[in-house]
């Protein structure tokens, strides 16, 4: 596109964002170029050539057209001059008829002098126009040329890209730092279904969450906000001690266990990554089982002594 360019703007192709890489590609291009410069220069050589001959042509008829017309007028007062003298009786009529013939020749010549150099110059201004025309049609021929490559460069540059980016894919990057859980894709090229998880990613640099089951009698006394003491069962917890973290959510519908019991599943936030007191140790890692106690409330020790008591009264009211 840059040789076309070049070509049509009437410089020098400018070939340096190709570097060495394309070295070769760039020299072919270059002759190329010289070539096409070579063949314009030829035919306007040419056409320079016939406009330069009609010029020339046309100044030798102005010249000629000049001169006869002083002949004319020098022929034209001798022939005043003898029709003076014959119609006094003082020349012959042969000599007058004479001059009158050649003022008439003259006048003839000049005649066909002015026609021939009216083609003349028509002929001069078609070699120009057809100099004009030559190269305008080179100009729309490497104009035309430059369009057919861009259309070209267009989709060769948009199948690049989608070859591109199929290759960037072929590369999976996940957005977050973190621990891979659950790899879905084993197999040496294997392919994926569209929109399939490949495998899940806990985040290193979040907060961790726990999945807790909730049984169905006690989701009841549960709700979002409660405070929670998480026992990492990897650890010793006498030893250790817990995380406590806060109740985040609790599912709307239940879900069956591996003994088909339905439980709730409920999300914990903790409020740091590990056990202990030197946070680069002990660390709580996904997969990890653990055992989580949400406080629901607090109460005294002469409420549990009453509740006996609660309940009977509870119930006596409801009996019939």
């Amino acid at each position: 596109a840059e040789r076309l360019r070049a070509f049509g703007e009437k410089r020098k192709p400018d070939f340096s964002f190709a570097g060495d890489k394309f070295a070769s590609l760039v020299q072919d291009q270059r002759t190329i170029f010289e070539i096409q410069e070579d063949t314009k220069r030829n035919r306007r050589d040419v056409l320079l050539k016939q406009i330069d001959q009609r010029s020339s042509e046309v100044d030798l008829f102005e010249d000629q057209e000049v001169t006869m017309e002083k002949n004319i007028a020098l022929l034209e007062e001798e022939l005043n001059m003898r029709e003076t003298l014959f119609k006094k009786g003082l020349s012959p009529k042969i000599v007058y008829l004479d001059i009158k013939r050649q003022v008439n020749q003259a006048q003839g010549d000049l005649a066909t002098l002015e026609g021939e150099w009216q083609q003349a110059t028509e002929a001069l201004d078609e070699a120009r126009s057809r100099l004009a025309e030559e190269d305008a049609k080179i100009r729309e021929q490497a104009l035309s040329e430059m369009g057919s490559v861009t259309r070209e460069v267009a989709q060769v540059t948009e199948t690049l890209n989608k070859l591109e980016d199929r290759v960037r894919r072929l590369d999976i990057k996940a957005p977050v730092r973190g621990i891979v859980m659950g790899l879905k894709a084993n197999s040496v090229r294997g392919v994926l279904a569209p929109g399939a998880v490949i495998m899940e990613i806990v985040p290193m640099d979040k907060d961790l969450v726990v999945e807790a089951k909730i049984t169905t009698n006690d989701v009841g006394h549960v709700r979002t906000g409660l405070p929670v003491k998480v026992k990492i069962l990897t650890y010793n917890y006498a030893r250790y001690g817990g995380i406590t973290g806060v109740l985040k959510s609790v599912s709307a519908t239940t879900f069956l266990d591996a003994k088909n019991k339905p439980y709730y599943k409920g999300t914990i936030v903790l409020d740091r990554n590990y056990v202990g007191f030197d946070p680069e140790k002990n660390r709580v890692l996904p997969g990890m089982t653990v055992q989580a106690d949400i406080k629901t409330g607090k109460k005294t020790l002469l409420q549990y002594l009453l509740k006996p008591v609660y309940s009977s009264v509870d119930r006596s009211f409801r009996e019939r």
